[in-house]
């Protein structure tokens, strides 16, 4: 049993913007096995004249395997493996009895290599990656990096805010922001 479906959706459309979810499930049901060191699925492999290695997908496993494509037939496969030929990712080969057997093409490392980068971060919080300065009458101290979960910064009980590129804390007595300085960092709590 397959239990995870991981499939890169922006790559797969980026590549093949036809793609349905069936496209990248199978795909990835694909790569999984086709990339087995399992001894099963060793003895499964051929290799042609060219010097392609093929394993042989059996349907009847692939929908047992796959839970999510429960109530589709063998012959529902068909056209999914057919597109995937058509578009480049994988070549098929059919030995006797109908056995069908599948090599992975060099566009499905392209899909899958990417996989496991980093995910682009679209709500980054402002204190990632970035210098602060904390300011008081005798000196100025840089540091780096100071991280926070969208909740909001306080330091020594005052509050926090980003202005002008830099952090500030605010006295609330009323008194002028003071640029902050992350040498303080330790001191910071969010709330």
């Amino acid at each position: 049993m397959k239990y995870n479906i991981n499939i890169n959706q922006e790559k797969l459309i980026e590549i093949e913007p036809r793609a349905k979810l069936i496209d990248g499930a199978i795909l990835d049901y694909l790569y999984w096995l086709c990339n087995s060191t399992s001894e099963e699925v060793e003895k499964l492999r051929k290799k042609d004249f060219s010097g392609l290695r093929y394993t042989w997908v059996n349907y009847e496993h692939l929908l047992d395997d796959m839970p999510l494509l429960k109530g589709r037939s063998r012959a529902s496969l068909t056209p999914v493996f057919q597109r995937l030929e058509k578009w480049g990712f994988i070549k098929t080969m059919i030995i006797k009895h109908q056995m069908k057997y599948v090599s992975l093409l060099s566009k499905m490392d392209k899909l899958f290599r990417k996989s496991n980068s980093s995910v682009k971060k679209t709500k980054q919080s402002c204190l990632d990656n970035l210098t602060y300065k904390y300011t008081n009458n005798k000196n100025t101290i840089n540091k780096k990096k100071v991280s926070s979960f969208k909740k909001k910064s306080y330091f020594r009980g005052e509050p926090m805010r980003w202005s002008l590129n830099k952090w500030w804390v605010i006295p609330t007595d009323g008194g002028e922001w003071l640029e902050f300085n992350e040498d303080f960092r330790k001191e910071v709590v969010y709330k």
